[in-house]
């Protein structure tokens, strides 16, 4: 009898990262509920404090692994202009990115953006919401993974307020419109090659063009909403915080919420976890699961839809003139849902990996013809790719990486760069940095980071994707 495979790697020993990567991934591929094989995509790598590797595909029949999931959608969205870098001068790119720079803040802001009423409302209409809300085109929503939300059903206002933890509202109404830190970037690039001509003129690309990048998620608001759905792993580094948190979970999943029937199974989801942990996705607890961390997911969508807005708002008034734009997607990176995968349901858990689906998934043009449009970034300073899902996503769950993946974890970048040499290295890239924050750059330079190149060489190799056009950063706000 042949023995089942248990982890399909999309990747090359070149690329694989010396550290607890490997091990980590085989114990993921020994949970139970786990389907085999695990999908280890060209990004795979370890993050410091994680419970598991970054660059993953992971399905379960029936089972939610709180483990593997962080904050929700966490998502890159791509905006194509009419702008070309012959029609916008440089002291006009300048002047958007300072505008920018105080309008799309790092941190949260400090009085609310939304009501109660808004916020709740806002999670639970995703990212049609959004789109009335800052008056974009409600075409936009066929470019929205999912169309925009999560929830598989409708969802009252009782029931949100029973799911949501109360900090994770407030803190939404703080967080619209914010960039965050970390790796966490709005770009302007410009199509510096066009790879395949067929394929850049179905999806509205050619050379010169520029087009934003905006790469945030649902800030505190989608942590606050994992931390009280977790088991803390990430805290264990902070024992101040673990209590706090801890406390406040047995708060939220107990003292506030007297269905003891419900109680085993959250004591050893939430509070007193083995191992990685397993949670039926039909049981009510993890019903409960799935919705609060779909309501999370879509302010995601919402917070990046409010930036878009802010992007069109500044270039216009600063251009003189009404900037024709599009959506040509906007993908999650960081989330559990149910989905069909090849006429089979699983509970699709990905980290730092998109969905990513092949034309024959599409029903309207032009991605049932060039399949779904996919952003492969590089490091901070370095070009991108944009392509269209390749028939071998098959293989991994309709997934791709969303990014080049890290060699060197950020504290070791850190250690190893200082700030003033990553300001030289972004400048002989040719990269203008703004900031919102004051978080650190150097360990983002791209010395920390695979080759985006032979990524794309196994991404390649493996029909993931086909390349339509490669990008270069003119402009990066950080936070």
């Amino acid at each position: 009898m042949a023995e089942i495979e248990k982890i399909r790697w999309f990747t090359h020993p070149d690329l694989d990262p010396k550290d607890l990567s490997g091990k980590l991934i085989e114990r993921i591929s020994n949970t139970p509920g786990v389907i085999k094989p695990v999908a280890v995509l060209p990004d795979f790598h370890y993050k410091r404090g994680a419970e598991v590797p970054i660059g993953i595909s992971v399905a379960t029949k029936n089972t939610i692994i709180p483990s593997l999931i962080g904050v929700p959608n966490c998502g890159m969205a791509v905006l194509v202009t009419d702008l070309t870098t012959e029609n916008t001068m440089p002291e006009q790119i300048d002047t958007i990115f300072r505008r920018l720079t105080s309008s799309v803040p790092g941190k949260p802001w400090a009085k609310p953006q939304l009501s109660c009423k808004e916020m709740i409302e806002a999670v639970r209409g995703g990212a049609m919401w959004g789109l009335r809300r800052f008056s974009l085109p409600l075409s936009w929503l066929g470019r929205i993974e999912k169309r925009g939300t999560f929830l598989s059903r409708s969802v009252s206002v009782r029931e949100v307020k029973k799911i949501l933890p109360p900090t994770a509202i407030s803190w939404g109404r703080q967080c619209l419109g914010v960039l965050g830190g970390g790796n966490h970037f709005l770009e302007l690039h410009s199509v510096s090659r066009v790879e395949n001509r067929a394929l850049a003129e179905q999806l509205g690309l050619r050379e010169k063009q520029l087009v934003f990048i905006i790469h945030t998620d649902s800030l505190k608001m989608g942590s606050q909403t994992h931390l009280h759905y977790s088991a803390r792993g990430e805290l264990k580094q902070k024992p101040v915080k673990y209590m706090a948190m801890l406390l406040m979970q047995l708060w939220w999943h107990f003292l506030r919420d007297w269905s003891w029937r419900d109680w085993p199974m959250r004591w050893k989801t939430y509070i007193y976890r083995r191992n990685l942990g397993g949670l039926p996705a039909d049981s009510a607890e993890g019903r409960r699961f799935l919705t609060a961390f779909a309501l999370a997911g879509n302010f995601g969508f919402v917070n990046r839809l409010a930036i878009i807005r802010k992007v069109i708002d500044i270039c216009e008034g600063v251009l003189g003139r009404e900037m024709r734009a599009s959506l040509l997607f906007d993908p999650s990176h960081d989330m559990v849902a149910e989905e069909d995968v090849g006429g089979r349901q699983f509970v699709l858990h990905r980290n730092g990996t998109n969905i990513a689906l092949p034309k024959a998934k599409w029903t309207h043009g032009p991605l049932n013809v060039t399949g779904q449009p996919v952003l492969v970034p590089g490091a901070l300073g370095t070009e991108s790719y944009i392509g269209c899902a390749d028939e071998g996503v098959k293989n991994t769950y309709w997934t791709v990486n969303h990014g080049v993946g890290r060699l060197l974890d950020k504290h070791v970048g850190e250690a190893r760069v200082s700030e003033e040499e990553a300001g030289r290295i972004l400048k002989d890239q040719q990269l203008k940095l703004y900031r919102s924050g004051r978080g650190r750059i150097a360990g983002q330079v791209s010395s920390n980071f695979k080759s985006i190149g032979r990524v794309m060489q196994i991404m390649k190799q493996h029909r993931l994707v086909q390349p339509v056009a490669r990008t270069k950063p003119i402009a990066s706000l950080k936070g």
